[in-house]
């Protein structure tokens, strides 16, 4: 199952700037804790507070993965895939919008859940669970 994203390039434009320019940013943060040099003072109290959470290295780490990883189209599925996406999902509805008319012959079916947006994709279980059992139970 493919839940909220697209196909095609894994970082699109947006994302991969957003991406790269956090890493970017943290980059320097990160190493600076690492040589336990870093002065949280220095940080902005909105950065610092960020920093104090603890996700940012594992989020540069895996944004800045996400960067590299080729490009996925529909037809390098070679099994059964459910592609699950809000229609309050800008992103992920302008990657259906792209590929909705050649996923014929593909293994891919989409599934459209109306006024859900990413968050919701992930979090609103009673509107994405009966899709996913329907298809996972399907022959």
């Amino acid at each position: 199952m493919i839940i909220g994203v697209g196909f095609g390039a894994a970082a699109p434009p947006p994302f991969k700037d957003y991406a790269l320019s956090l890493r970017a940013k943290w980059t320097p943060v990160i190493q600076a804790a690492r040589a336990d040099t870093l002065s949280l003072a220095s940080l902005s109290a909105q950065d610092r507070a960020m920093w104090q959470a603890g996700s940012i290295p594992f989020t540069v780490h895996l944004l800045g993965a996400i960067v590299g990883w080729p490009p996925v189209e529909p037809g390098d599925l070679r099994c059964p895939t459910l592609w699950l996406v809000g229609t309050a999902n800008e992103n992920a509805m302008l990657s259906v919008n792209e590929y909705r008319d050649r996923l014929g012959g593909t293994r891919v079916v989409l599934q459209l859940v109306s006024g859900l947006t990413h968050a919701d994709e992930l979090t609103k279980v009673e509107d994405v669970l009966p899709s996913m059992r329907k298809f996972t139970q399907s022959p």
